[in-house]
């Protein structure tokens, strides 16, 4: 018995399987009993095989696992966004960067390992709306806080370089996301009022334009952001 339990816990396969069932679990039960803190000890759980998985598969360096490690990844930076959200220390990434917070930092890193993986294998997955009004929607949240880290620790032109190439990817899965070009625009117009310098002024308005445009997956937050973005372009053509 102990030999087949043992077995378990070194097939990835396997680690998989429960990491995917703890994950599905917690949410099931949230549903019904919204018990916030079952849920989080289920997410923990769900983490940690999704992580000894991943180790397992590093080690054994195969492609021949019939996993799909782009949802995997997916799922597991899943996991560490709601643990880092329930941290409450939102403020202390955008002052510290998201490495200042483990969960924040492996969300991140998951999430954008995901992603590289889904272009290197042309799946697809994150082209699905259902895919980008969820998953990319809380990659473009940590991508602001770091941005946010950025232009006060290295300056406004490092905060949009990073913002910069990250947009870029979205644009090339043809979406793009009202709150990343609006801190774009906002970044940009910062920009113009410490040099004066006319470039910046006018890409300040293609991103508060672009922002006006983007998909917003009837998210409360975008829509908000949408609706900042249309009245800080309106009060640039008032002058």
């Amino acid at each position: 018995m102990s030999d087949n339990v043992e077995q378990i816990f070194e097939d990835p396969v396997h680690l998989i399987f429960m990491a995917s069932t703890a994950h599905d679990t917690a949410w099931e039960n949230y549903k019904s009993n919204e018990d916030k803190k079952e849920l989080l000890n289920n997410l923990d759980i769900a983490r940690i095989f999704y992580e000894s998985a991943f180790e397992k598969l590093d080690c054994e360096n195969t492609d021949d696992t019939p996993i799909n490690e782009v949802a995997c990844r997916a799922t597991l930076a899943d996991c560490h966004y709601h643990l880092w959200k329930n941290q409450n220390t939102e403020l202390k990434v955008e002052e510290h960067g998201v490495q200042s917070n483990s969960n924040a930092f492996r969300a991140l890193t998951e999430y954008e390992h995901a992603l590289l993986l889904d272009f290197q294998s042309g799946a697809g997955d994150f082209r699905r709306p259902e895919i980008q009004a969820q998953t990319l929607l809380r990659l473009s949240e940590l991508w602001m806080k770091q941005s946010l880290y950025l232009s006060t620790a290295q300056g406004l032109s490092e905060a949009i370089h990073y913002l910069l190439i990250k947009v870029r990817i979205l644009l090339s899965l043809n979406t793009s996301f009202p709150n990343l070009c609006l801190m774009l625009g906002h970044y940009y117009l910062q920009q113009k009022d410490l040099t004066n310098n006319d470039d910046a002024l006018e890409n300040g308005k293609k991103w508060l334009m672009r922002a006006i445009h983007s998909n917003d997956y009837d998210d409360p937050k975008f829509l908000h952001d949408k609706e900042l973005a249309r009245e800080y372009y309106s009060g640039l053509s008032a002058h």
